[in-house]
């Protein structure tokens, strides 16, 4: 019973980060903690460069560039797995192409 009872966790942790959905959760928190490190850089050049009194055009192009994102964003992707679910792809495909076109050059 004691050279089972040690080998049980061992197994388990390695079944464990062999599932897929380990992988890609850890492959998706890699993939956030790398553009959070490329953002810190950036931010730091930027600051460097800029120097104190660059910090209002930083502001107002982050700004800019956050409410564009965020209009853009309006739950598309949700929608576009909404009108995809279950349907073939010349059903919804050319539709939801022509929109995303239309949203970009509004942009």
């Amino acid at each position: 019973m004691t050279g089972l009872s040690a080998t049980w966790p061992s197994r388990w942790l390695m079944h464990l980060f062999r599932s897929r959905l380990w992988m890609q959760i850890i492959q998706t928190s890699g993939a956030r903690i790398y553009g959070l490190t490329i953002s810190l850089v950036t931010l730091s050049i930027t600051a460097h460069y800029l120097g104190p009194e660059g910090r209002g055009i930083v502001a107002a192009a982050s700004s800019w560039v956050g409410l564009a994102a965020g209009i853009g964003n309006f739950s598309m992707g949700q929608v576009v797995i909404h009108l995809a679910a279950g349907k073939d792809r010349n059903e919804w495909l050319p539709r939801t192409l022509g929109t995303l076109l239309i949203i970009i050059g509004l942009h």
